[in-house]
């Protein structure tokens, strides 16, 4: 049976999260976003671009997975970060 060691601490799970940007002021999502980057339309990272901050469909997918309960907004994972990829 495989166990995870006792360091592992759930705010250590990192989520790929492709979508329209995610925007970074939303309460649920406060300290959620641990890395972000904007991929051009040729599949290239767009140099020291952050994902877009969106209050669109990226936003509201961002809360599924990782909202923060405490504000109503229970994520599946609450405990993981967020490495945004706006797309």
């Amino acid at each position: 049976m495989d166990t995870a060691p006792a360091t592992f601490q759930p705010t250590e799970v990192l989520i790929g999260h492709l979508d329209t940007g995610v925007s970074t002021v939303h309460p649920a999502l406060q300290g959620k976003i641990a890395r972000s980057v904007t991929i051009d339309q040729n599949g290239m990272a767009v140099s020291k671009a952050p994902a877009p901050a969106s209050t669109a469909h990226g936003t509201h997918t961002a809360g599924i997975l990782c909202g923060n309960p405490e504000l109503g907004i229970p994520g599946l994972a609450p405990g993981a970060r967020l490495c945004v990829v706006a797309v």
